[in-house]
């Protein structure tokens, strides 16, 4: 990941555990969205199809990861992580 992608992605994280909490619903998709505001408001326009591209292999490789774990990803986590799949999906074609 290049350097100045990574506080896209560390915002994510915090977004999603900091300001939404563990415990709230959707909180990862809630999480993309935010991300996702954030790198179209500050980010160059050129710049974006490449960040999300890396943000969607990011996803992909996710599901099969955690799906290999179901005592640490609940249903409801993969189904997150397959609807930022399908986000970023859309941002990218």
């Amino acid at each position: 990941m290049k350097a100045e992608w990574r506080k896209f992605a560390v915002f994510h994280e915090y977004a999603e555990f900091v300001v939404l909490g563990v415990d709230a619903p959707d909180r990862c998709t809630h999480a993309l969205s935010s991300e996702i505001t954030a790198v179209q408001r500050e980010m160059l326009e050129t710049e974006r199809v490449p960040y999300f591209r890396m943000r969607l292999a990011f996803f992909r490789n996710l599901v099969p990861y955690c799906s290999a774990q179901p005592e640490l990803y609940s249903p409801t986590d993969l189904a997150q992580f397959r609807a930022n799949v399908t986000t970023l999906e859309g941002l990218v074609k």
